[in-house]
């Protein structure tokens, strides 16, 4: 049973970024490749990285097991490495005029049984029949405008024309955000990724809070006017509990931290997503003209897809007392990555990890929307904007294709996979 040797001196999260360099200079490809070789470790495939101070679970059982076992594994840090907040007194001076004070800990950076409480709230906002049959009109809507738009031009930009544009207009429609305001709640989403590293100038920090007390007052006042006139939608439901449960009642600051949740889970990670779908969508020969002749079969792709391009490369816990992962032990303390990324090319589970259309997921599923208490509450919201982008290429355009003249650009971003930029022509 393998142990700690390296001395482990409980770096807090916001002196942890100095290490990123490790990764940061990588490829998505050398990233890639390196998990692979963490896999193969003659041991296991936990690995003890020093600039890091971090250790990598990096095959699929090893990750499964520990997303299911929140009670030795945390979730009260698994936001973020960092938040550059903390380093700014002006940032701070900014937030501290908040209206609703301590901000509150909600559903990803909490465990049970306070979670639970988060996570049942949630559910009953995004009761699965109603909601999707909500919202389902609005996604069509919105692609097709997006794709009708590419069409009247002859080609588009697959993520700046498109997967940008989606689930920013997805989630404003669930949050009841009108139209001319998507545009202000797409800066305030994009002011809060770049402050979750610690490597960002003053001045966006500064920014970011302003737009943190922005977004505050904006969503409070939507808050007040929904506890006052229910109405049976996502606002509403997540606001008013009909059945009387008084533990369920959340408080402004809970309100604002799920809506905020809302906002950054359901748009940057599905941007990457919908990039990566069309990239290989269009990108697989054959695949297009498949689809078109057998629809029944989009949903496999796309779970493919998921698989092999999932939008982020790991999500983080820490452990709680000295745990065993495989036969490696790591400390109490120790900041652990889930490398989801490496897990869904496991070749113990998928074989050959390359992507394969033809795959069946139903033996070994993803995790690319985790495993366990923690799993993606809006997993389905994800699909179903993943199955109407489809539809949409079959429908909207007549011959799409990636750009020969032009080509792609991937995100050089740590943790985040997809592209920056995807030329396509629609015809």
């Amino acid at each position: 049973m393998k142990t700690s040797t390296c001395p482990f001196d409980h770096t807090s999260p916001s002196d942890a970024p100095a290490g990123l360099a490790v990764f940061g200079g990588m490829s998505h490809g050398e990233r890639m490749s390196l998990y692979a070789d963490l896999r193969a470790d003659d041991d296991d495939g936990v690995t003890y990285i020093p600039e890091l101070d971090m250790w990598v679970v990096s095959r699929y059982n090893d990750c499964v097991e520990v997303y299911k076992d929140p009670e030795a594994f945390s979730s009260t840090q698994a936001a973020s490495f960092a938040n550059a907040f903390r380093k700014s007194p002006a940032a701070l001076a900014v937030l501290k005029t908040s209206r609703v004070g301590t901000r509150a800990r909600t559903l990803i950076t909490t465990d049970p049984p306070e979670h639970t409480r988060y996570r049942r709230v949630m559910q009953r906002a995004l009761e699965p029949g109603k909601f999707m049959r909500q919202i389902t009109p609005r996604i069509q809507q919105i692609v097709a405008q997006l794709l009708d738009r590419a069409t009247a031009v002859g080609h588009f930009d697959a993520v700046g024309d498109y997967a940008v544009h989606v689930p920013i207009r997805v989630v404003a429609a669930v949050l009841e955000v009108p139209e001319a305001d998507v545009s202000q709640l797409k800066r305030w989403t994009d002011d809060f990724f770049a402050v979750q590293i610690d490597t960002v100038d003053e001045q966006t920090v500064v920014r970011a809070a302003h737009s943190v007390i922005e977004m505050e007052s904006y969503f409070l006042a939507k808050i007040n006017e929904r506890r006052l006139t229910f109405y049976d939608d996502f606002l509403g439901r997540l606001l008013v509990d009909e059945l009387g449960e008084d533990e369920d009642v959340l408080t402004d600051a809970e309100a604002l931290n799920l809506i905020t949740q809302v906002m950054v889970g359901g748009t940057e990670s599905t941007t990457n997503f919908l990039g990566s779908l069309i990239h290989l969508v269009l990108g697989t020969e054959g695949l297009l003209d498949s689809l078109r002749a057998n629809r029944a079969h989009i949903p496999d792709v796309i779970e493919e897809c998921l698989r092999f391009a999932c939008p982020l490369e790991g999500s983080f816990r820490t452990a709680i007392g000295d745990q065993k992962i495989g036969s490696t032990v790591v400390p109490d303390g120790a900041r652990v990555m889930i490398a989801i990324a490496s897990a869904n090319r496991d070749d113990t589970q998928f074989g050959d990890p390359d992507f394969d259309e033809k795959r069946n997921m139903r033996g070994a599923p993803h995790l690319t929307f985790g495993r366990g208490v923690h799993a993606c509450i809006g997993q389905q919201l994800a699909r179903r904007e993943a199955l109407l982008t489809v539809e949409g290429l079959l429908d909207r355009l007549s011959a799409p294709h990636l750009d020969p003249q032009h080509q792609p650009e991937p995100l050089d971003t740590l943790g985040a996979i997809g592209y920056r930029h995807l030329p396509v022509r629609t015809s």
